[in-house]
């Protein structure tokens, strides 16, 4: 009987370590303090309570192309453009202006703790028009866990049948003419939004590489995307307020 108890308790404890929760990084709500037009990084603590902090920096190879897209001042937090059917949110917009196409930019999400199920939309991934290459919006999507790389996400078309070209962790906007043309995003069409998603994948670090495919015309013009809200899950300790980090 002595070893029944001691097996129950030990699976008691076991079980406090599975409680877990899902919140979700708001680009308005979330911050910090707010993100200011131009800005290039910015941060959100104790996310949803759950004692995750999440940073946000953008670096870009060619920093002036900032200053020469003149579409709004980018980098900014806007609804002008939407990620998601029938969402107003706000949305964090990364426009430039680069003068070649092998320039880029790489948004990199970091979480203090490490997290699991990280999941958000990048919209506006297409190209000048429908008959000219111009630029020709690509990302790829990669993770790590401190400093490890980790499995590629999942990505996905928002709505079905759309000419977003998917191959394993990019996306890219089709460059055959008549398909993939400029459409900003809006809250009825979402045609060049695609949705991230690391699943289980235990993770500190994402990023998401900005550049133009290789058909593109090598000075490109001004092009933009979107990131949407960035959700994640975290667990705590059942029975107490310690907040504790996935672990291996």
């Amino acid at each position: 009987m002595k070893q029944l108890y001691i097996l129950i308790f030990v699976l008691t404890l076991s079980v406090q370590f599975t409680i877990a929760q899902t919140v979700t990084m708001n680009w308005t709500t979330s911050l910090s303090s707010s993100w200011d037009d131009g800005d290039r990084s910015g941060s959100a603590n104790n996310v949803g309570n759950s004692g995750v902090k999440v940073s946000i920096a953008i670096a870009n190879t060619q920093n002036s192309s900032y200053g020469s897209f003149d579409i709004f001042s980018s980098p900014a937090v806007t609804n002008a453009y939407v990620s998601a059917l029938g969402s107003n949110a706000k949305n964090l917009a990364i426009g430039v202006d680069w003068t070649q196409k092998s320039k880029s930019a790489d948004i990199t999400i970091t979480f203090d703790k490490a997290v699991k199920n990280v999941k958000f939309n990048v919209a506006d991934i297409d190209k000048l028009s429908a008959t000219s290459k111009s630029y020709i919006d690509e990302i790829t999507v990669t993770g790590s866990n401190n400093g490890t790389a980790v499995t590629i996400p999942t990505l996905s078309k928002l709505v079905s049948g759309t000419a977003l070209v998917i191959d394993d962790n990019t996306a890219t906007a089709n460059p055959a003419n008549n398909r993939g043309g400029n459409s900003n995003s809006n809250s009825t069409d979402q045609s060049g939004t695609v949705v991230v998603d690391f699943g289980n994948t235990i993770l500190t670090q994402v990023k998401v590489h900005y550049h133009n495919n290789d058909d593109a015309d090598d000075d490109p013009g001004q092009q933009f995307i979107l990131l949407g809200a960035i959700a994640f899950e975290w667990y705590r300790l059942a029975n107490t307020d310690n907040r504790k980090s996935f672990r291996k």
